[in-house]
């Protein structure tokens, strides 16, 4: 997985939601003084760029068109073969036999919908923290100093 050079002081995060509203308020809700983002609307284009970007945290809805979260995932732990990455479910509590599905799949964390959009990041840096501890804890230092800012 090439691309880009990474920022070592922002974490890669791709968004794959088909809500175009909540796709917005992700964006807003993900500061980008923590996260470098990709935002798709749909499975196929969340594991194109996945393969070309190669994301630290994958937020991935699970009621998707194309392809459902759950495929895109179980293609991305299998046939990419990638565990390093933090997947967290975006899911609504509707969605409850969808998220059964996932289960099993290295999934990291969920979140669900509606969430608070002010401390959706730092959920994810939470989530995220089980994986990469010292990245996770600057980047949340990051997040609280922002916030101090504002």
């Amino acid at each position: 997985m090439s691309g880009p050079a990474k920022d070592p002081d922002k974490l890669r995060i791709l968004v794959a939601e088909d809500d175009e509203d909540l796709l917005a308020l992700y964006d807003k809700a993900l500061p980008d003084i923590v996260f470098e983002k990709r935002l798709v609307t749909n499975g196929n284009k969340a594991i194109e760029v996945y393969e070309k970007w190669g994301p630290d945290i994958l937020l991935m809805d699970i009621v998707m068109p194309i392809k459902t979260g759950c495929s895109v995932i179980k293609e991305i732990r299998g046939r990419i073969r990638n565990g390093d990455t933090t997947i967290i479910i975006s899911t609504s509590m509707d969605d409850m036999e969808e998220v059964e599905e996932c289960s099993g799949l290295s999934v990291q964390g969920y979140i669900i919908k509606p969430f608070n959009y002010k401390k959706l990041a730092l959920e994810i840096l939470e989530f995220y923290k089980n994986k990469e501890p010292k990245r996770a804890a600057k980047a949340i230092s990051r997040l609280k100093s922002s916030f101090m800012s504002h």
